[in-house]
Order: structure tokens, then C-alpha cells, then sequence
């Protein structure tokens, strides 16, 4: 049992170095390549581009080694392989149904208790979802005004673009990611109390479902079926797009701007 938990406790520690390794690499890379975008000169080159890529050589190698020890970790010490959870979520909403109209003060202080923690997961996706929209309405907005780039320096117009939507963007993951969160510890508490009222409430009758039809359409949206009719509705329209596109000739302008970029960005021309 020691061995298994110093294995764990080695690949633990090597995974949060990797982890962070592997983010102070990719800002070098990201600061390299800003330095390649706003270098001052307004020409890109391979001179440039190599200048600022050699600086990050001696990384990628430390990297790169980090890599495989990594892999070689994950050989030698395999992870405890643990019985699959079911989906938390499916099973409060089967237990919920089972929940007695109990009467006690002690149930109904448990309800009180459950109803806040469902309330706070519907604020946190209800903030998450309002915010989300606000942010893209805004950076839609910012895209879809041609005023915003009637200058002829495109750094400078990256710039603005990237300061007026990115905050918003930003924000908006952020608080999606809190929501995932917020998501993930109320789910077992909710489980908990939803497990407790059935126990407490043991013997009496069970309610009568007012909100059945609810559950009948939670089921339907979450099912298989429903899924895979939203995936093929979401590769029609991309097919019908792609057809779209090459019909209105955009494959010309998609090759014609990659020769610019490839003669005129990155100087391989």
C-alpha cells in the first residue's frame, strides 16, 4: 500500500512540474512570437523569425526531455486502475423522484437545504450563460463595425481588436469555468442531501410529480438520439457551407491569401 501511494504521490508531483513547465514554455513561445509580430520593422523574414525562435532552443530541449521522463513515469509507474463513476447528475435526478413528502422539522430543513444548493447551481449557469452572451454580443459588435479598422497599420488594428474583445472573452471563460466548478462541488452535496431527505422521509407517501413532464424532456434532450440528430444537423450545415463556398469560388481566395502569406508575412517568397 506505501508503494502504491509513493507511485501516486511521484506522479503527482512530476505532472504539476510538467503542468507548469509545459505553461512557462508556452508563454516564452507566446512573448517570441509577439516579438516576431511587433518587432518595429514591419517585415517578416526568416533572419527575424530564426532570431527570435533560437532564443527558445535550449527550452524546447529541457522540454522535450521533460516529455519523455514524463511518459517513462506513466511506464513505469502505471496509475491504479478504478471503477468508472456514472454520471452524477443522472443519478440525483432518478433519486429525486423518490423523494417522500416528509414532515418533520428535520426534513423540511433538509429541503430548505437542498432547494438553496439547486438555486446557487442555476444562479452560477444563469451568470455564466448571461454574461456569455453580453460578451459576444459586444465583441460582435466591435467585428462587425467597419469604423474600428479604417486604419492602414494592421498591428495596430490587431491591437485595438484584441484590448476591446479579449477582456470580454476572457471574462466570459472564466466565469464558465467557475460555473464548472461551482457544478462539480454542489453536485455531491446535492447528492448527499437528496439521499439524506429519502431516509429521513422513509415510510411516507411519495409526492405526487408535478414535474414529470420536465423530467420526460430533460431525458429526451439529454438522450442518445437527440444528440446524434444535433450532430448530423450541425455536419448538414457545415457540408452545406463548405458546398456554399466553393460554388462562390472561396477556395481561390483562401489559396490567394495563403500565397500572400507565405510570400509576404513569413518570407518564403
Amino acid at each position: 500500500m506505501e508503494e502504491r501511494e509513493r507511485s501516486a504521490c511521484v506522479r503527482t508531483i512530476y505532472g504539476i512540474f510538467l503542468a507548469m513547465f509545459t505553461v512557462v514554455f508556452g508563454a516564452l513561445f507566446a512573448i517570441a512570437a509577439a516579438g516576431i509580430y511587433d518587432g518595429g520593422t514591419g517585415v517578416y523574414s526568416r533572419e527575424i523569425v530564426g532570431s527570435r525562435l533560437k532564443e527558445l532552443i535550449v527550452p524546447a530541449i529541457f522540454w522535450g526531455i521533460a516529455v519523455i521522463l514524463g511518459f517513462l513515469v506513466s511506464v513505469l509507474l502505471p496509475a491504479r486502475e478504478e471503477k468508472r463513476r456514472g454520471d452524477v447528475r443522472k443519478t440525483i435526478r432518478r433519486l429525486s423522484r423518490r423523494i417522500p413528502q416528509g414532515e418533520s422539522a428535520e426534513f423540511l430543513a433538509e429541503r430548505k437545504k437542498l432547494d438553496r444548493i439547486v438555486w446557487v447551481r442555476y444562479i452560477a449557469w444563469g451568470a455564466c450563460a448571461l454574461f456569455s452572451v453580453v460578451a459576444a454580443v459586444i465583441s460582435a459588435v466591435y467585428l462587425f463595425d467597419a469604423a474600428h479598422f479604417a486604419g492602414t497599420d494592421p498591428t495596430a488594428e490587431v491591437k485595438k481588436l484584441v484590448g476591446a474583445c479579449l477582456p470580454w472573452i476572457g471574462t466570459a471563460l472564466l466565469m464558465c469555468c467557475a460555473a464548472v466548478v461551482v457544478e462539480t462541488v454542489l453536485a455531491g452535496r446535492e447528492l448527499a442531501a437528496t439521499k439524506k431527505l429519502i431516509l429521513l422521509g422513509k415510510g411516507a407517501p411519495l409526492p405526487q410529480n408535478a414535474h414529470m413532464g420536465a423530467e420526460k424532456v430533460r431525458d429526451l434532450l439529454s438522450s442518445a438520439w437527440t444528440i446524434f440528430v444535433l450532430r448530423l444537423v450541425v455536419f448538414a450545415l457545415g457540408l452545406t457551407f463548405f458546398i456554399l463556398g466553393i460554388v462562390n469560388g472561396g477556395q481561390q481566395d483562401v489559396l490567394f491569401k495563403a500565397i500572400n502569406i507565405c510570400r509576404e508575412c513569413i518570407g518564403l517568397g
